[in-house]
């Protein structure tokens, strides 16, 4: 079992950041700069799934894991990001124990799922790994995120949190708030309570929870909290606050 797994397991928290840019060096300068993981977001970012190799060597050339999101449940597509060599997986819009089942399959080798099995790729070293290393390694490895973005989610996330093969919940606050009918509200009571009780859950089920938070302060709040994934920001956002701040400071001068 690999590092991160071993982490989530033993209850620690972890801190990522989604990576939109299309650059190898990215991925590297946020494992060196000490974040735990990395999504490379394929389903709102540059990032194409025959690029995810290069990114995915990159992050785990400076020590941190590289988490792919897929754009849609597709066990065909998730497959093929895995033999990339991508550490995980983060598949959006979970919304039922069946959409949950079907994600597993796509991630996971017979007899936990129905991955294809092709080991003269990336992630199975072009070969040099026996099937007896890469099948049975790839399924304790590989890292399984979950996506629950609306309110399907939330009304069946008990069943949700009971698939086998699950290693983190993953909450988007903001797709959540849409559900809710108040968009973008992050904050507001409605959106705390359902990330209060879907925390409450996972931790009965014993699967880690995740959540995008803005701020590092709420990515230290939500830790106390006992949330373990915690996504920073994106790649974008943060480049951009830090010109931000270096050119008002400048100007006010």
């Amino acid at each position: 079992m690999n590092q991160f797994k071993e982490k989530i397991q033993k209850g620690e928290a972890l801190l990522g950041t989604f990576i939109e840019l299309n650059n190898p060096a990215i991925a590297q300068i946020a494992g060196l700069a000490g974040y735990d993981f990395v999504i490379l977001d394929g389903e709102h970012g540059e990032i194409a799934v025959e690029d995810a190799a290069n990114l995915a060597r990159a992050a785990k050339l400076a020590g941190t894991a590289a988490i792919f999101r897929v754009n849609t449940n597709d066990p065909t597509l998730i497959g093929k990001v895995l033999d990339t060599g991508a550490d995980g997986v983060e598949i959006p819009e979970i919304g039922s124990a069946e959409e949950a089942e079907r994600a597993i399959k796509g991630a996971k080798f017979t007899p936990e799922g129905e991955r294809g099995c092709n080991r003269f790729v990336h992630a199975g070293e072009y070969g040099r790994m026996t099937s007896e290393q890469f099948f049975g390694q790839s399924n304790a490895n590989t890292i399984v995120v979950l996506q629950v973005e609306g309110q399907d989610g939330a009304r069946n996330i008990s069943d949700i949190l009971k698939v086998k093969g699950v290693d983190v919940v993953f909450i988007g606050p903001y797709d959540l708030s849409a559900s809710l009918g108040i968009p973008g509200q992050t904050e507001h009571p409605k959106v705390l309570a359902q990330i209060d009780e879907i925390l409450k859950l996972g931790k009965e089920n014993g699967v880690a929870i995740g959540l995008y938070v803005d701020s590092i302060e709420s990515a230290i709040n939500w830790k106390k909290r006992g949330v373990q994934y915690l996504a920073l920001q994106t790649d974008t956002v943060s480049l951009y606050q830090h010109f931000q701040a270096n050119t008002d400071a400048f100007h006010a001068e």
